[in-house]
Protein backbone atom coordinates (compact mmCIF):
# COMPACT_ATOMS: atom_id res chain seq x y z
CA UNK A 1 0.00 0.00 0.00
CA UNK A 2 2.64 2.56 0.78
CA UNK A 3 4.56 1.80 -2.78
CA UNK A 4 1.74 2.21 -4.11
CA UNK A 5 0.83 5.42 -2.74
CA UNK A 6 4.38 6.87 -3.07
CA UNK A 7 4.19 5.90 -6.69
CA UNK A 8 0.78 7.87 -6.87
CA UNK A 9 3.00 10.91 -5.23
CA UNK A 10 5.48 10.72 -7.85
CA UNK A 11 3.39 10.29 -10.39
CA UNK A 12 2.38 14.14 -9.30
CA UNK A 13 5.08 15.45 -8.14
CA UNK A 14 7.57 14.19 -10.10
CA UNK A 15 6.81 14.51 -13.66
CA UNK A 16 9.80 16.09 -15.43
CA UNK A 17 11.93 15.08 -12.79
CA UNK A 18 14.82 12.11 -12.79
CA UNK A 19 15.97 10.37 -10.19
CA UNK A 20 19.52 8.73 -10.33
CA UNK A 21 20.24 5.74 -8.50
CA UNK A 22 24.26 5.63 -7.77
CA UNK A 23 25.85 2.35 -6.81
CA UNK A 24 29.28 0.82 -6.98
CA UNK A 25 28.84 -2.82 -5.82
CA UNK A 26 26.27 -5.55 -5.12
CA UNK A 27 27.56 -8.39 -3.16
CA UNK A 28 26.33 -12.35 -3.04
CA UNK A 29 26.10 -11.67 0.57
CA UNK A 30 26.88 -9.25 3.11
CA UNK A 31 30.16 -7.20 3.20
CA UNK A 32 30.77 -6.59 6.76
CA UNK A 33 33.35 -4.17 5.69
CA UNK A 34 31.04 -2.37 3.06
CA UNK A 35 27.71 -2.24 5.01
CA UNK A 36 25.88 0.34 2.91
CA UNK A 37 26.67 -1.57 -0.74
CA UNK A 38 23.57 -4.02 -1.04
CA UNK A 39 23.33 -7.85 -0.76
CA UNK A 40 21.95 -9.37 -3.71
CA UNK A 41 18.47 -10.10 -1.57
CA UNK A 42 18.39 -6.16 -0.89
CA UNK A 43 19.58 -5.44 -4.50
CA UNK A 44 16.80 -8.00 -6.53
CA UNK A 45 13.96 -6.47 -3.78
CA UNK A 46 15.14 -3.09 -5.15
CA UNK A 47 14.82 -3.68 -8.97
CA UNK A 48 11.58 -5.26 -8.21
CA UNK A 49 10.43 -1.97 -6.71
CA UNK A 50 11.86 0.11 -9.61
CA UNK A 51 10.17 -2.27 -11.94
CA UNK A 52 6.65 -2.02 -10.45
CA UNK A 53 6.19 1.05 -9.44
CA UNK A 54 8.62 3.37 -11.53
CA UNK A 55 9.90 3.97 -14.89
CA UNK A 56 13.81 2.65 -15.53
CA UNK A 57 15.43 4.40 -18.28
CA UNK A 58 18.67 4.15 -19.78
CA UNK A 59 20.87 7.45 -19.37
CA UNK A 60 20.65 7.80 -23.23
CA UNK A 61 16.73 7.53 -23.28
CA UNK A 62 16.55 9.71 -20.38
CA UNK A 63 19.05 12.42 -21.65
CA UNK A 64 17.09 12.64 -25.07
CA UNK A 65 13.27 12.75 -23.18
CA UNK A 66 14.68 15.24 -20.99
CA UNK A 67 15.65 17.42 -23.62
CA UNK A 68 12.34 16.48 -25.91
CA UNK A 69 10.25 18.05 -22.32
CA UNK A 70 8.95 13.65 -23.28
CA UNK A 71 10.21 12.60 -19.34
CA UNK A 72 7.63 9.67 -18.13
CA UNK A 73 6.43 9.97 -14.41
CA UNK A 74 8.54 8.60 -11.82
CA UNK A 75 11.15 8.08 -14.27
CA UNK A 76 14.59 6.26 -13.13
CA UNK A 77 17.88 5.51 -14.13
CA UNK A 78 20.48 3.02 -12.28
CA UNK A 79 23.99 3.76 -12.61
CA UNK A 80 26.96 2.03 -11.05
CA UNK A 81 30.40 3.48 -10.29
CA UNK A 82 34.60 2.45 -11.14
CA UNK A 83 33.26 -1.18 -13.03
CA UNK A 84 33.42 -3.67 -10.17
CA UNK A 85 33.02 -7.88 -11.29
CA UNK A 86 30.20 -7.99 -9.08
CA UNK A 87 28.01 -5.73 -11.56
CA UNK A 88 28.17 -8.31 -14.29
CA UNK A 89 28.09 -11.59 -12.08
CA UNK A 90 25.43 -10.08 -9.31
CA UNK A 91 24.05 -7.02 -10.72
CA UNK A 92 23.31 -7.15 -14.37
CA UNK A 93 21.04 -10.91 -14.11
CA UNK A 94 18.79 -8.91 -12.10
CA UNK A 95 18.61 -6.04 -14.09
CA UNK A 96 18.13 -8.56 -17.13
CA UNK A 97 15.19 -10.18 -15.01
CA UNK A 98 13.77 -7.21 -14.48
CA UNK A 99 14.28 -5.59 -17.58
CA UNK A 100 16.30 -2.58 -16.17
CA UNK A 101 18.32 -0.93 -17.86
CA UNK A 102 21.78 0.92 -16.42
CA UNK A 103 24.99 2.39 -17.17
CA UNK A 104 28.54 1.97 -15.51
CA UNK A 105 31.29 4.52 -15.52
CA UNK A 106 34.35 2.43 -15.93
CA UNK A 107 37.57 3.58 -14.21
CA UNK A 108 40.27 2.14 -16.47
CA UNK A 109 43.25 1.89 -14.74
CA UNK A 110 41.78 -0.99 -12.80
CA UNK A 111 40.80 -3.20 -15.91
CA UNK A 112 43.91 -4.87 -16.17
CA UNK A 113 44.25 -6.62 -12.58
CA UNK A 114 44.79 -3.79 -9.97
CA UNK A 115 42.91 -2.90 -7.29
CA UNK A 116 41.62 0.77 -6.61
CA UNK A 117 43.61 2.23 -3.61
CA UNK A 118 40.63 2.22 -1.18
CA UNK A 119 39.83 -1.22 -1.81
CA UNK A 120 43.32 -2.38 -1.22
CA UNK A 121 42.96 -0.22 2.23
CA UNK A 122 39.49 -2.10 3.29
CA UNK A 123 41.00 -5.23 1.64
CA UNK A 124 43.88 -5.36 4.48
CA UNK A 125 41.97 -4.44 7.01
CA UNK A 126 39.32 -7.33 6.53
CA UNK A 127 41.60 -9.99 6.11
CA UNK A 128 40.54 -12.49 8.96
CA UNK A 129 44.51 -13.62 9.28
CA UNK A 130 45.59 -10.11 11.10
CA UNK A 131 43.84 -8.97 14.37
CA UNK A 132 46.75 -5.84 13.87
CA UNK A 133 47.54 -3.40 11.52
CA UNK A 134 51.43 -1.65 11.28
CA UNK A 135 51.20 2.15 9.76
CA UNK A 136 54.49 4.28 9.96
CA UNK A 137 52.11 6.47 12.54
CA UNK A 138 51.35 3.07 14.79
CA UNK A 139 49.48 0.21 14.86
CA UNK A 140 45.59 -0.07 14.40
CA UNK A 141 43.22 -2.83 16.17
CA UNK A 142 41.36 -5.46 13.79
CA UNK A 143 39.47 -7.16 17.21
CA UNK A 144 36.08 -7.12 15.53
CA UNK A 145 34.10 -5.77 12.30
CA UNK A 146 33.68 -2.34 13.97
CA UNK A 147 37.60 -1.94 14.35
CA UNK A 148 38.23 -3.25 11.18
CA UNK A 149 35.86 -0.39 9.99
CA UNK A 150 37.54 2.45 11.79
CA UNK A 151 41.24 1.30 10.72
CA UNK A 152 40.00 1.07 7.16
CA UNK A 153 37.77 4.60 7.61
CA UNK A 154 41.44 6.21 9.34
CA UNK A 155 43.68 5.45 6.67
CA UNK A 156 41.19 6.72 4.01
CA UNK A 157 40.69 9.29 5.38
CA UNK A 158 44.44 10.25 6.06
CA UNK A 159 45.67 9.22 2.30
CA UNK A 160 42.14 10.31 0.29
CA UNK A 161 43.55 14.25 -0.19
CA UNK A 162 47.15 13.01 -0.89
CA UNK A 163 48.15 13.91 -4.28
CA UNK A 164 47.54 10.92 -6.94
CA UNK A 165 51.41 9.15 -6.64
CA UNK A 166 51.85 9.90 -2.74
CA UNK A 167 48.50 7.87 -1.85
CA UNK A 168 49.49 4.91 -4.12
CA UNK A 169 53.10 4.95 -2.63
CA UNK A 170 51.35 5.20 1.14
CA UNK A 171 49.35 2.37 0.54
CA UNK A 172 52.34 0.48 -1.25
CA UNK A 173 54.23 1.29 1.95
CA UNK A 174 51.47 -0.36 4.24
CA UNK A 175 51.30 -3.26 2.34
CA UNK A 176 54.95 -3.45 2.78
CA UNK A 177 55.01 -2.56 6.59
CA UNK A 178 52.56 -5.56 6.84
CA UNK A 179 54.04 -8.08 4.33
CA UNK A 180 50.92 -8.08 2.48
CA UNK A 181 50.45 -9.99 -0.99
CA UNK A 182 47.76 -8.34 -3.57
CA UNK A 183 44.16 -9.43 -3.06
CA UNK A 184 42.19 -11.12 -5.73
CA UNK A 185 41.07 -8.22 -8.58
CA UNK A 186 37.75 -6.53 -7.99
CA UNK A 187 37.56 -5.04 -11.22
CA UNK A 188 36.48 -6.28 -14.76
CA UNK A 189 38.39 -6.91 -17.69
CA UNK A 190 38.07 -5.23 -20.86
CA UNK A 191 36.77 -8.68 -21.95
CA UNK A 192 34.17 -8.76 -18.96
CA UNK A 193 33.11 -5.30 -19.84
CA UNK A 194 32.61 -6.27 -23.89
CA UNK A 195 29.72 -8.90 -21.80
CA UNK A 196 27.81 -6.36 -20.58
CA UNK A 197 26.42 -5.63 -24.06
CA UNK A 198 23.98 -9.23 -23.63
CA UNK A 199 22.52 -7.09 -20.77
CA UNK A 200 22.42 -3.98 -22.77
CA UNK A 201 23.93 -2.07 -20.02
CA UNK A 202 25.86 1.33 -21.07
CA UNK A 203 29.06 1.51 -20.53
CA UNK A 204 31.09 4.88 -19.60
CA UNK A 205 34.22 6.77 -18.58
CA UNK A 206 34.17 7.20 -14.82
CA UNK A 207 37.99 8.89 -15.47
CA UNK A 208 41.33 6.43 -15.70
CA UNK A 209 43.01 6.26 -11.93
Amino acid sequence: MLHKLLSLTGKVLGQGKLSILIYHQVFAKRDPMRPSEPDLATFDWQMQLLSRYFTPLSLTDALARLHNNTLPANAVCVTFDDGYLNNLTQAAPVLKKYRIPATIYVATAFSQGLNMWNDRIMDLCADEQRDTLQTTDGTLSLADWPARRVAANTLLNQYKYLPVDERLQAVARLYQLNQADEYPSRMMTPAQLKQLADFEIEVGAHTHN
